[in-house]
């Protein structure tokens, strides 16, 4: 037990240091009037990375190397991530999984123009988009994934962040959120969630998308919640059409 948390939180530090070395972006609070005077708004998407796969070969690995202070580690470290890359590969061509931020940026063209009030007219780009040619797009909401992870203590594990500029590329809302399946008191077992050709996987992928999507409303709309509210997923046409 004592060998499983050290793994995991030395899998947390590398994780953490990742993400810092990527660009920790500063949240944003969302102005109403800073888009009032904006005709329209483009939404987009950049490519999510590789799903991770955490197996019981690429945890092994992790542990054995923390084991040997930090040059093991980070010997270990970069064969666990390895590992972990072809099998969450394997997942995603498996079971026809979708690009996550994609997903991510659909719930959003469908609900806030809906659910936001005073939203201007917003164009869905089908097509990712790179740091460099957002930049062309005039106002523009990008979707972002730094992390996609699934494993059997946390089940889907995804980092995603919206962002909102102006033509002039000055940022006007930004707003980060980690989703843990099991913050939500849903199935983790990645064994249970593959069952009959991975349908709760899918599920479990159109749940956190949902979930992201209401994070991202919510604090849209000037909202501070202490409990997150499940979004409704009785109206899954879009997704089951995919």
């Amino acid at each position: 037990m004592n060998n499983n948390r050290f793994a995991s939180k030395f899998f947390l530090i590398l994780l953490v240091l990742f993400l810092c070395v990527s660009g920790c972006a500063i949240e944003k609070k969302f102005v109403k009037s800073d888009v009032q005077t904006l005709e329209s708004v483009k939404i987009a998407w950049q490519s999510s990375p590789v799903l991770l796969r955490e197996t019981t070969a690429s945890f092994g690995v992790g542990l054995s190397g923390a084991m040997f202070g930090a040059v093991g580690g980070a010997f270990s470290g970069i064969a666990a991530h390895a590992m972990m890359q072809k099998a969450g590969k394997a997942t995603q061509e498996k079971y026809g999984l979708p690009d996550f931020s994609e997903s991510v940026m659909i719930r959003l063209h469908e609900r806030v123009p809906v659910e936001v009030d005073g939203w201007p007219n917003m164009v869905m780009e089908i097509k990712p988009v790179t740091d460099k040619s957002k930049n062309t797009m005039g106002n523009v909401l990008v979707v972002r994934v730094k992390v996609l992870k699934l494993s059997n203590r946390r089940g889907l594990t995804a980092d995603v962040t919206g962002e909102l500029s102006d033509k002039a590329q000055n940022v006007l809302w930004r707003k980060n959120f980690v989703y843990e399946t099991g913050d939500f008191k849903r199935k983790c077992d990645l064994e249970q969630l593959e069952v009959d050709g991975g349908k709760l996987l899918r599920e479990e992928y159109e749940f956190a998308a949902n979930m992201i999507a209401s994070i991202f409303i919510q604090d849209l709309r000037g909202e501070l919640p202490t409990t997150y509210e499940v979004p409704d997923l009785s109206n899954a046409a879009a997704w089951n059409r995919r």
